[in-house]
């Protein structure tokens, strides 16, 4: 993808921030792709600490609960319910994996598939 002068210098900008933050070098793509251009300015908002929403299909993780007994119910009958936690976080960036740290996140409607 073909980026302006002034659209090049932002990225290359973000492209620092993202690395500083992340403490993690990667190269400055040759080719800059639409999704790419995007996951940088994500990581530069989550960096500035704005909400981000993002979607997903399908989570997948390992959970310890220490009382799962209130959460019983709604796991063998396969009921929705909310999810909040704080994970790490990390995003693709031009072919890299980049690490941005502990967010925050809400999954309003969450089935558990395996227990």
């Amino acid at each position: 993808m073909e980026l302006a002068a002034d659209d090049y210098i932002r990225l290359v900008e973000d492209l620092a921030q993202a690395q500083g933050a992340a403490v993690t070098p990667f190269p400055v793509p040759d080719e800059v792709s639409r999704q790419d251009i995007a996951e940088i300015r994500s990581a530069v908002a989550l960096i500035s600490g704005e909400v981000t929403h993002i979607t997903t299909d399908s989570f997948e993780g390992t959970f310890i609960i220490p009382d799962p007994e209130p959460f019983l119910g709604p796991m063998i009958y396969g009921e929705a319910m909310a999810l909040a936690m704080i994970a790490s976080y990390s995003r693709h960036i031009a072919g890299s994996e980049i690490h941005l740290g502990s967010a925050q996140y809400y999954l309003p409607a969450v089935r558990l598939n395996n227990l």
